[in-house]
């Protein structure tokens, strides 16, 4: 039984951080991954590796609202809103606490500058040996509230693009 058809217009806007006190962060699509995902090209591998963690709600809300339940917040009741969706156990991907401002950004850049080099903390690393695990926690109201800025993607059918080259509205806002 199918429940709803959307399609994707395979358009990708730019998402930043919207603090900019001390630099400018894109975290859609993440450029610190960049390297990584060409060596996966089109293989087998490529489907495993998720780098961009913002997607568009599906329109029809009972998709999501009898799947999941809200444990802050509410769901979202424009476009400019975002949700932050948990695993089973209530926890977050460690690539999301860069995303979200958690954690410098900073650290993930050095942190994959090092993997690609093949070093982390000074010796070198095979692939099972390279991962890291997260013990932090955070309050919910932590998180709410957290803003991003986008920027739109290139229109060639308008032949238009953003007249600025960092973060702008609309801002994006965790519920």
């Amino acid at each position: 039984m199918t429940n709803a058809i959307e399609y994707d217009y395979d358009v990708i806007p730019k998402i930043y951080q919207s603090d900019t006190s001390k630099t400018t962060v894109q975290v859609s699509p993440d450029q610190s991954m960049k390297q990584m995902e060409a060596g996966f090209g089109s293989g087998a591998f490529s489907s495993m590796m998720v780098t961009n963690p913002f997607y568009q709600m599906p329109a029809t809300t009972s998709l999501y609202t009898s799947a999941y339940t809200v444990v802050a917040g509410n769901w979202p009741t424009g476009a400019n809103q975002v949700v932050l969706v948990l695993d089973e156990d209530g926890n977050i991907p460690n690539l999301f606490e860069y995303t979200l401002g958690l954690k410098d950004h900073k650290e993930f850049d050095d942190l994959m500058r090092q993997y690609y080099q093949g070093v982390l903390g000074g010796k070198p690393q095979s692939g099972a040996q390279s991962g890291t695990t997260n013990d932090a926690t955070y309050d919910y109201s932590t998180i709410l509230g957290t803003t991003f800025r986008r920027i739109n993607a290139f229109d060639k059918s308008r032949g238009t693009t953003p007249t600025r080259c960092g973060p702008t509205d609309p801002q994006t806002r965790t519920t």
